[in-house]
C-alpha cells in the first residue's frame, strides 16, 4: 500500500513539476495587439510583426479595386474614342447625305507663266429638289491673277460674284473659268472654287498646277566706227541690246568704260533713256521679248600720251536676270602724231611746173589754166594738119 502511494506520489509530483514548468514559460510571453499589426515578443526579447488576417484581405481587395479602376478608365476612354470617330463619320454620312450639291474642279498640271489658264468646274444635284441661285467664287493663291467666268445659259456674272439661277434634281452643268497668270509667277499655283447658296448648302473644289517660269536673257553687240585711230580724234560706238527671253526686261542698266585710265565714253542722249551726270551710264526702263535698241557712245582720243591698242567695253545687267553681267568689247588701235616741220615750196622749173609740197599739187590759178588751154589747142590744130595731108595730096592727083 505504501508503496502505491509512493509511486502515485511521484507521479503527481512529476505533473506538477511539468506544469509549474510550462506556467513560467508562459508568463514570459506577452501579446501586444495594435490596430493593424500584431506583435509576439518572445522570452529573449525578439518581436516579430505580423499583418492581421483581416488587414492582408483588405489590402488585397484594395488592390484589386484600383487594378480594375484603371481596367475601367482605359476601358471608357477608349470607348469615348470610339464613339468621337463614329460621331464624326456619321456627321459625314449625314452630309453627305444632306448635301445635295457636288463641285469638281480640275485644270492642267503644269501651266506656262503670262498665259490663260482654263478650268474645268462640274456642279451636280444630287438631290431631289431643285437647288436655285448657287453662288460661285474663286480664289487663287497668287493675288494678282484675274479671273473671269466663260458665258454659259444661266450664269448671271455680276462685278463681285456669279449666280447659277437653278441647278435641277439630277441635273449636272458643266462651267470653265478662265485666269490670265502673270509674267513673273514662279510658284506653284493653287485654285480654289466655291459653289454655295445663301444660308444652305456649300461645296469646294481645289486644284493645284506647277509653274513653267518665263526665260529671260539678253545680248549685247558694240561696233566701232574705226579700227584705227589717231591721238585727238574722235571715236563713235554703237551698243546694240537685244530681248532675247520671253519675259519683258526692266531696269537694263548700261555701263560704258574704257579699260585704260584717263579715257572716258559718254553716251549721247536718246529718247527713253535716262543718263547719269557723268553720261557713262544709261538706263533703258523697259525692253519687250524680241525688241533691240541702239545706244551710241563717243570718246575723244588725248592728244598726246596715247598708243596702242585701247580696249572699250560696255556692262549690261537687268532686274529679271538678277546678278548676271552681259559684257561686249571693242578695239581700236591708237597712234600718235608726228612732229614735222613746215612744207617748203619747191622751185617753179618751166611754165607748165607745178609747185608741190610734199608731194601734194597746189591748187591751179587762172593764169596757168588759159596756159594749158592754149597748148591743147595747138596740139589738136597739129593733130588735124597730119590727117588732112593725105587728102589733100589726093585731090592733087586728080
Amino acid at each position: 500500500m505504501k508503496k502505491r502511494i509512493r509511486k502515485h506520489t511521484g507521479e503527481a509530483a512529476a505533473v506538477l513539476f511539468t506544469l509549474l514548468f510550462l506556467c513560467g514559460n508562459w508568463g514570459n510571453c506577452q501579446k501586444v495587439f495594435g490596430a493593424d499589426v500584431e506583435k509576439t515578443e518572445l522570452c529573449d526579447g525578439t518581436e516579430i510583426a505580423e499583418l492581421c488576417d483581416g488587414e492582408k484581405h483588405l489590402q488585397e481587395e484594395m488592390n484589386i479595386d484600383g487594378q480594375q479602376e484603371e481596367k475601367d478608365k482605359e476601358y471608357t476612354e477608349e470607348w469615348k474614342e470610339v464613339g468621337e470617330e463614329n460621331r464624326e463619320e456619321n456627321a459625314e454620312k449625314e452630309e453627305e447625305i444632306q448635301n445635295p450639291l457636288m463641285l469638281s474642279l480640275s485644270g492642267e498640271p503644269v501651266l506656262k507663266a503670262g498665259e490663260a489658264a482654263v478650268y474645268e468646274v462640274a456642279l451636280k444635284n444630287a438631290g431631289e429638289e431643285k437647288l436655285s441661285d448657287l453662288i460661285l467664287t474663286a480664289e487663287f493663291s497668287c493675288p494678282k491673277v484675274t479671273w473671269q467666268w466663260q458665258e454659259a445659259p444661266g450664269l448671271d456674272m455680276q462685278e463681285e460674284r456669279s449666280v447659277l439661277s437653278v441647278l435641277e434634281p439630277g441635273q449636272e452643268t458643266l462651267l470653265f473659268l478662265t485666269a490670265q497668270l502673270q509674267p513673273e509667277q514662279k510658284e506653284p499655283l493653287t485654285c480654289t472654287v466655291t459653289a454655295s447658296m445663301e444660308g444652305g448648302f456649300s461645296s469646294e473644289g481645289v486644284c493645284e498646277s506647277e509653274i513653267e517660269p518665263l526665260k529671260a536673257d539678253f545680248s549685247v553687240e558694240k561696233i566701232a566706227d574705226r579700227s584705227v585711230a589717231v591721238a585727238g580724234e574722235e571715236i563713235f560706238y554703237e551698243i546694240r541690246i537685244k530681248n532675247t527671253g520671253e519675259l519683258t526686261l526692266h531696269s537694263l542698266i548700261t555701263t560704258e568704260r574704257f579699260l585704260k585710265e584717263g579715257i572716258c565714253a559718254e553716251f549721247e542722249e536718246k529718247e527713253g533713256v535716262e543718263l547719269n551726270e557723268l553720261k557713262n551710264k544709261a538706263i533703258i526702263p523697259a525692253l519687250n521679248p524680241g525688241e533691240c535698241i541702239v545706244l551710241k557712245a563717243r570718246v575723244k582720243l588725248p592728244e598726246k600720251g596715247v598708243e596702242g591698242e585701247l580696249l572699250n567695253e560696255v556692262i549690261v545687267i537687268s532686274k529679271e536676270t538678277g546678278e548676271r553681267e552681259v559684257t561686249a568689247q571693242a578695239s581700236v588701235q591708237a597712234w600718235k602724231v608726228l612732229n614735222t616741220p613746215a612744207p617748203a615750196p619747191v622751185q617753179i622749173q618751166d611754165s607748165t611746173a607745178e609747185m608741190q609740197y610734199e608731194g601734194k599739187e597746189i591748187p591751179k590759178t587762172e593764169d596757168r589754166t588759159k596756159t594749158e588751154k592754149m597748148q591743147s589747142l595747138l596740139v589738136a590744130s597739129a593733130i588735124l594738119c597730119i590727117l588732112l595731108v593725105p587728102v589733100l595730096k589726093g585731090k592733087r592727083k586728080h
